[in-house]
């Protein structure tokens, strides 16, 4: 009873899709605010950032979030992790797995099947000239036999899924932040200290807002069923209390363009945005991708 009040409390928490596509759902709803993962059939996953990778951005998503899983038929796996630098964007899809050799196969299918998904959005939502890797990692009990023949036939294809198997708590770092080659992924634990949320993290992860704040740069930048992404953050400490948000920001990608339009009553918000982009990631000050406008009610962004 407890845990059926439980679940059902968890889904009046969650916010409504709002007419968002995989992509905002994913950003919005399958968010993590911790880069560990619970065990599940037996095997658990974290992701330690180490100190010398702090001009990255690297979150969790979990995919198959209950009691409202991003995908709703077919196979789908238990995570995606993000890592993203000035130079390269990576997608790592993550599917736990037993020992079971059925099991292990149908992983596969698992990852294979979302990589279509997220690519299909990708192509249809972002612009073209973003350059990104999707693939994929297997992640088995201690002693379980990888299907092989069925991840080098995938490789072949040019998706590349590493087979994982550790004991405890596996460390997924080495896996998730540098493009994967089939052979040469045996797995060897490493530890390192987890470097904290960067405050850019910390929005994306926890200052995401479930309704899109209705402005001027929403109405220039997004519409109902049209191509792209919208959506809103504010600064954590003001995320929940909706009277208190003075101040938010909105992630606005479409075909041509990726901008992050920043309405606000003081510039605290715009000058963290502007350090993380710039000092934190290492972005171009005179970029054309991932601009930062200033938007002013009524009237279009600068």
């Amino acid at each position: 009873m407890a845990s059926r009040m439980a679940s059902a409390a968890s889904k009046q928490r969650r916010p409504p899709a709002a007419g968002r596509n995989v992509l905002e759902r994913l950003l919005v709803e399958c968010v993590q605010t911790t880069r560990a993962v619970p065990s599940e059939s037996g095997v658990r996953f974290h992701v330690h950032v180490p100190a010398e990778a702090e001009h990255s951005v690297c979150l969790v998503y979990h995919v198959d979030l209950q009691p409202d899983p991003l995908v709703k038929e077919g196979p789908r796996p238990d995570y995606l992790v993000l890592y993203g630098t000035k130079d390269r964007l990576i997608f790592t899809i993550v599917e736990m797995k037993g020992k079971g050799e059925q099991d292990l196969t149908h992983g596969v299918d698992q990852i294979a099947a979302f990589s279509r998904l997220l690519r299909d959005q990708l192509m249809e939502h972002v612009p073209a000239k973003l350059k990104y890797t999707v693939q994929g990692v297997l992640l088995m009990a201690h002693g379980a036999h990888a299907p092989l023949k069925k991840l080098g036939e995938m490789g072949r294809r040019g998706f590349v899924i590493a087979p994982v198997s550790y004991h405890h708590s596996a460390e997924l770092f080495p896996y998730i932040s540098r493009p994967l080659e089939l052979e040469g992924s045996a797995y060897r634990h490493e530890s390192n200290r987890d470097r904290p949320f960067s405050p850019l993290e910390r929005m994306l992860a926890e200052g995401k807002l479930p309704t899109r704040e209705d402005d001027a740069f929403r109405r220039e930048r997004w519409a109902p069923g049209q191509p792209g992404v919208y959506v809103n953050y504010a600064s954590p400490v003001t995320a929940k209390p909706r009277r208190a948000r003075t101040s938010y920001a909105a992630l606005a990608i479409d075909a041509k363009r990726a901008d992050i339009g920043v309405c606000a009553s003081g510039d605290e918000l715009y000058d963290l945005l502007l350090t993380e982009l710039e000092g934190g990631l290492g972005l171009s000050a005179s970029r054309k991708f991932l601009r930062l406008l200033r938007v002013t009610a009524g009237e279009a962004p600068t």
